[in-house]
């Protein structure tokens, strides 16, 4: 009992936000076996850092054996750090089982554009897509250069003594 008085409460936002999850673990209509293991881990965890009410720990095992709407669950969540977390767990659990499906990719694209107003996720897909491929270019051209530097000092073996003279010196010749 005094292990009890050292806990803090657990937070209404960080309540809602577990209880978000949990809701999310049934957007396939079933929860997974990893998914439920998972979950029970962090309950458990939960259990053991704060001091929990009867009332969130029954809650908690009624959200467990009975799926939840997560959307009318996060508009209990005002703080915007929890917010964001409801997102990241969600991800975490839909790929506990190894496998996201539609139902539960549906979720978490809404969850996102609930969460991140204003942002085109599609916009920012394409603009990292573009970023990426740009990044592969630049370094193939990188790859093909060394490539060319090291032919070229392979060719000319005559060259090879005074090259490696002018490399100590730090003057590549080939640049």
């Amino acid at each position: 009992m005094a292990e009890n008085l050292k806990k803090q409460p657990l937070s209404q936002n960080a309540f809602y936000m577990w209880r978000c999850v949990i809701a999310m673990s049934f957007a396939d209509r079933i929860m997974q076996i990893a998914e439920q293991k998972h979950l029970e881990k962090a309950l458990d965890g939960l259990n053991r850092t704060y001091n929990l009410t009867p009332e969130q720990k029954q809650t908690f095992a009624q959200d467990m054996k009975k799926p939840q709407n997560v959307f009318d669950l996060l508009r209990h969540i005002n703080d915007s750090e929890y917010r964001a977390m409801v997102l990241q767990f969600s991800q975490e659990l839909a790929w506990a089982d190894g496998h996201v499906s539609d139902e539960e990719q549906t979720i978490l694209d809404r969850l996102h554009l609930e969460l991140t107003p204003g942002i085109d996720r599609a916009k920012l897909q394409s603009e990292i897509h573009d970023l990426i491929a740009l990044r592969r270019e630049e370094r193939m051209a990188e790859l093909k250069q060394l490539h060319a530097k090291a032919q070229a000092r392979n060719m000319y073996g005559v060259f090879a003594p005074l090259d490696r003279l002018m490399l100590r010196l730090g003057i590549d010749i080939l640049d």
